[in-house]
């Protein structure tokens, strides 16, 4: 990886050699050689291993511990960021020192523990998965989804109402730091001035004012008063003058139709005793017809009595 670097920085500087040192200046430290730095890399990349490991085991106790809570999505993530970076790590570290025997065994183990971690890791996940699965499905998680909404949305309403209050409190904290100015004014008043002479300047003005404002209200009500008796009079005068054009309009329109209406009567009146005159002669005249063949009758039913007594006692049968 040096090697790499530096032919990097001698292709980027154009082929050109760099500047002879300065003699004054001081003599910078040897730089370490490969295989040290090879060694602290390797190294370095074994401690990740170890802190890997500690991780994993870490985070299968905490999953032992919460039970079905499962491991968190962003912890995976993040281990599987880790992992990938250690694999590419150790992925550099095996083409560069591939060739070296005690540094490639090593190499070996380290690759052999990240492939194990990767196993386990895999298996956290299912098991993660599985957990995640069994503790909430979809529509759960999208009910509890939309019930967070709506409790930020009442947040947000409890915040307004809130603020709402507070400037409500505030304006009754200003009214009520108000009155205590007032009463603090009160009381220094009173421990000026004795009572009972603030009482009797108190009755005082309070006599004043209320005379003046009997005054005001005997005033009114005289003017309301005689407003009023002018309007009822007013109206006395307007309502006469209605009902006496409303007698004559009455008068005018009935009358008319009240002189037909006895003409009918009249006219009715002689035909109903002319009828009955009529319906007399013609009862009379009935009760003749009626009288002449009841006496008709009584003849025929003599005639035949003596017929029948004739017949039963075997004589002739004369005429009458």
């Amino acid at each position: 990886m040096a090697t790499e670097n530096n032919d990097q920085e001698i292709s980027a500087g154009g082929g050109q050699l760099p500047p002879p040192p300065d003699p004054q200046a001081p003599v910078p430290p040897p730089p370490p050689s490969p295989e040290a730095e090879l060694r602290g890399r390797l190294e370095r990349a074994e401690a990740w291993i170890e802190a890997l490991y500690r991780m994993y085991n870490e985070s299968a106790e905490s999953a032992q511990l919460r039970g079905e809570k499962g491991a968190s999505k962003d912890d995976l993530k993040n281990t599987e960021r880790k992992i990938f970076d250690l694999s590419s790590s150790v992925d550099g570290l095996k083409r560069t020192f591939a060739r070296e025997g005690e540094l490639a065994a090593r190499l070996e183990a380290a690759e052999s523990s990240l492939a194990g971690l990767k196993t386990s890791l895999e298996g956290q996940q299912g098991q993660a998965k599985v957990s995640l699965e069994s503790l909430a499905t979809k529509d759960e998680l999208d009910a509890l989804r939309v019930s967070a909404s709506g409790n930020a949305a009442a947040l947000d309403e409890m915040k307004k109402r809130f603020a709402q209050f507070s400037e409500e409190f505030s304006g009754v904290e200003r009214e009520c730091r108000k009155a205590l100015g007032e009463a603090q004014g009160y009381a220094k008043a009173a421990a000026q001035n004795p009572v009972a002479a603030q009482f009797e300047e108190y009755l005082k003005e309070s006599v004043s004012r209320l005379s003046a404002k009997l005054g005001e209200v005997e005033t009114a009500l005289h003017a309301g008063v005689a407003e009023m008796s002018g309007r009822m009079t007013a109206s006395e005068v307007l309502y006469k003058k209605m009902f006496a054009a409303a007698e004559e309009n009455l008068k005018k329109s009935v009358e008319p139709q009240l002189k037909d209406l006895e003409g009918q009567l009249r006219w009715l009146r002689e035909n109903l005793m002319r009828l009955s005159d009529d319906y007399t002669v013609v009862t009379e005249r009935k009760i003749r017809a009626l009288e002449a063949k009841t006496s008709a009758f009584e003849a025929m039913a003599r005639r035949m009595d003596a017929i029948d007594a004739a017949m039963k006692k075997g004589g002739r049968i004369g005429l009458p």
